[in-house]
């Protein structure tokens, strides 16, 4: 890898926090982006980077493009269950008290909605629980979709039918998320490397960091 892309992608890393383990991959994304923008070489695309007019738009794009977001409802469902049941916890233990949720690189929504999808169902047996979840990613993109709420194919392919019914409303290509969960979580472009301004966002404070990754490919 030549010394430009090398440059390349600690500025990425330093603006972002991923890291990337597969080179050969982000480099031919790297690629990619320079003849997208109709560049020379990897000399002009880091000046291009560098860029202080352009950096964050370009950080943005290069980050999309080389970041896998396989994603879907009720993925890691030992691990949600596992969530679910520590929240139910401090609700009780704090009667009244909103439980904050944040859900780190939370991609186009499905992970923070599947959260709180199984907090709503146990709201009928805990009716003290009281909860915001706020899902972060670079990709403003993402998280605009995230916010639309609408959803199809594989990505419901483990919600069951049941469960459609009750917090879907039913389209003509997609389903749409009932308000009573999207109000519940809302969306902000944020990054990682922030966290402690990101911290100071909340009501009181974090309750809980959802890990959900962003891998890079």
């Amino acid at each position: 890898m030549s010394s430009s892309l090398e440059r390349c992608l600690a500025l990425l890393s330093s603006h972002t926090g991923l890291v990337f383990d597969r080179r050969e991959q982000v480099e031919a994304r790297i690629q990619t982006r320079i003849v997208e923008l109709g560049l020379d070489n990897e000399a002009a695309y880091l000046h291009h980077l560098s860029s202080p007019d352009r950096m964050r738009d370009e950080v943005q794009a290069l980050a999309s493009t080389i970041t896998i977001r396989e994603t879907y409802f009720f993925r890691d469902q030992d691990q949600l269950s596992a969530m679910v049941g520590w929240i139910l916890s401090r609700a009780h233990a704090e009667r009244g008290e909103p439980v904050m949720i944040w859900s780190a690189g939370c991609s186009t929504g499905e992970e923070p909605y599947s959260l709180a999808i199984l907090l709503e169902e146990s709201r009928t047996l805990s009716p003290v629980l009281e909860y915001k979840i706020v899902g972060t990613d670079l990709d403003e993109a993402a998280l605009e979709h995230a916010r639309k709420g609408c959803y199809s194919g594989r990505t419901l392919r483990h919600v069951p039918p049941e469960l459609q019914d009750r917090y879907f409303e039913p389209g003509p290509k997609e389903r749409r998320l009932m308000d009573r969960v999207r109000s519940r979580v809302s969306f902000v472009p944020a990054n990682l490397l922030n966290y402690p301004r990101l911290k100071a966002r909340g009501s009181r404070d974090w309750r809980l960091k959802v890990a959900i990754q962003a891998e890079a490919c």
